[in-house]
């Protein structure tokens, strides 16, 4: 999302608004990101700013936090009964890095560990609720796959394809009114903005016109679900908030 084209950014910020996350699509960067980077050892380290940033772009959106891992790397996220890999051992102790089979592998199956349901101790603060489809966007730049998992302010769900149908699954405490109307009113101005984002969606590049519009998609889709369809009993105001930690980690050193 860093090289998203200024277009790019401004009509993913339309469709967030003020309240959706991510809130930060696209803002972060190697200068801003690690500004103290070489201020010990007098060197000019931005002389070359732009190497260096896609250098940095890629520990972002392949390493496990701040470390690089050879062909681990390049396993992609899914949750579900495609998560069929992890490591048990972790990948900041200096030892070896072990993969295993989480279950029976068929030839040719794809590989996929998770971002959120890791067995390793490298998960460190990511939880099941607290790191999910709306943080994957902005980290990485990719739309999250059934299962997906949404987190809006500490109401969490899930929405899975079980036999070609939708189904969602509540992982979070019961919703209070305002929350249903919440979900509703944002439903409403997602379908609102439709030809707007159509329109801007038109002169943006392949990959951001894509991306961008995945995500509206799946914006809708988590709001119809969220407002009208299993919804859980209600609850008072005042219980409604959980306390969940953030996935943060640095990707900057000396």
């Amino acid at each position: 999302p860093m090289f998203f084209s200024e277009e790019g950014k401004n009509l993913f910020h339309t469709i967030v608004g003020d309240e959706l996350p991510p809130e930060l699509f696209g803002v972060q960067n190697f200068q801003e990101q690690c500004a103290d980077v070489g201020e010990d050892d007098g060197e000019d380290d931005f002389g070359n700013s732009k190497l260096q940033g896609i250098a940095w772009s890629i520990v972002v959106a392949r390493s496990w936090n701040e470390v690089l891992i050879p062909v681990y790397d390049l396993f992609n996220h899914r949750n579900g009964h495609w998560h069929n890999v992890d490591q048990t051992t972790s990948a900041h102790t200096g030892e070896d890095v072990i993969v295993v089979a989480l279950r029976d592998i068929e030839e040719g199956e794809k590989l996929y560990l998770s971002y959120n349901e890791c067995h390793d101790i490298d998960c460190g603060g990511v939880t099941k609720r607290g790191y999910t489809a709306v943080h994957m966007i902005g980290d990485y730049g990719f739309v999250e796959e059934y299962p997906r998992r949404f987190n809006f302010d500490d109401l969490v769900f899930e929405l899975d394809l079980v036999e070609n149908e939708l189904k969602m699954n509540w992982m979070s405490p019961p919703m209070t009114l305002s929350d249903i109307n919440w979900f509703k009113g944002h439903l409403r101005r997602l379908r609102r903005i439709g030809d707007e984002v159509e329109k801007g969606l038109s002169t943006l590049p392949p990959h951001e016109k894509s991306l961008i519009w995945d995500y509206y998609q799946a914006l809708i889709e988590a709001m119809d679900y969220a407002s009208s369809s299993s919804k859980p009993p209600l609850q008072k105001e005042e219980e409604k908030h959980l306390d969940l930690p953030s996935a943060d980690a640095s990707v900057c050193s000396n």
